[in-house]
């Protein structure tokens, strides 16, 4: 938990590009101290609707920021 990640959204091959929006890896764990399969990232407000739209597009990157 704690990661940091940065999105990268697209909606289609005609969208300009966009500057990657950094993220970070919230993993609550779950009873019994096991870690879930699917992680919770949190995102900065201001990138919320952008972020949103990628996802139900399935056009929403993850990928991870090593030096940060």
């Amino acid at each position: 938990s704690g990661s940091y990640v940065m999105l990268v959204t697209g909606i289609d091959e005609l969208s300009a590009p966009q500057p990657p929006i950094p993220a970070m890896v919230i993993r609550p764990p779950m009873e019994g101290g096991r870690w879930e399969t699917t992680a919770l990232i949190a995102v900065p407000g201001e990138h919320l609707a952008r972020v949103s739209t990628s996802s139900a597009y399935g056009t929403l990157t993850v990928a991870v920021a090593p030096n940060r």
